[in-house]
């Protein structure tokens, strides 16, 4: 090392900026949200239910619990409720973007969100499915019921799941042309 000297302090700047990420419609990006809750099929009951005794268990039953045979109708309603959520206007618009964002929210994004409602309440509706298990006592009957019921609810959710993801990824530009900056 060298001989100490004196020197002035050194004081240097950076570049001033700033980012909102927000204003002006070059690479706005919008999103809505719609959400879903699927009822389960809930109070699913087995319809003209008939049980009899039967020699059909396998494995055997213990030694004070019957095998039954139930048949019957599983009858389930199904209800989604869905609720669509649309982005607050960005900050930092000129009127002339807002309008231009306000008509894209309204005639672009709600629509695409309101299909995604269409498509996942496709899940509601009633259905009936032929019941025709044999159970060690009623503890197996209503299981494997329950597993039936499952099984459908599983299948319809997916089902509306699926066509709800199916008009995804949405992509589309809002187009403020005709506004000043």
């Amino acid at each position: 090392m060298g001989q100490e000297i004196s020197v002035p302090a050194i004081t240097v700047d950076g570049n001033p900026g700033s980012d909102d990420g927000e204003g002006g419609c070059d690479n706005l990006s919008l999103h809505g949200n719609t959400h879903a809750d699927f009822d389960g099929g809930p109070g699913s009951t087995v319809t003209n239910q008939k049980a009899s005794i039967s020699k059909g268990c396998d494995p055997a039953c213990g030694p004070d619990v019957k095998c039954i045979n139930l048949t019957g109708t599983l009858v389930s309603a199904y209800k989604a409720t869905v609720q669509v959520n649309m982005p607050d206007m960005p900050g930092g618009l000129t009127e002339c973007e807002q309008g231009k964002v306000q008509d894209f929210l309204d005639k672009v994004l709600l629509p695409h969100e309101k299909d995604h409602e269409k498509r996942l309440k496709t899940y509601d509706g009633k259905t009936q499915l032929p019941v025709n298990i044999t159970g060690c006592g009623m503890d197996d009957l209503t299981s494997k019921v329950e597993k039936m019921h499952l099984d459908e609810d599983a299948k319809r959710q997916d089902a509306a799941r699926k066509l709800s993801k199916a008009i995804d990824p949405f992509r589309r530009t809002v187009d403020c042309s005709g506004c000043k900056s």
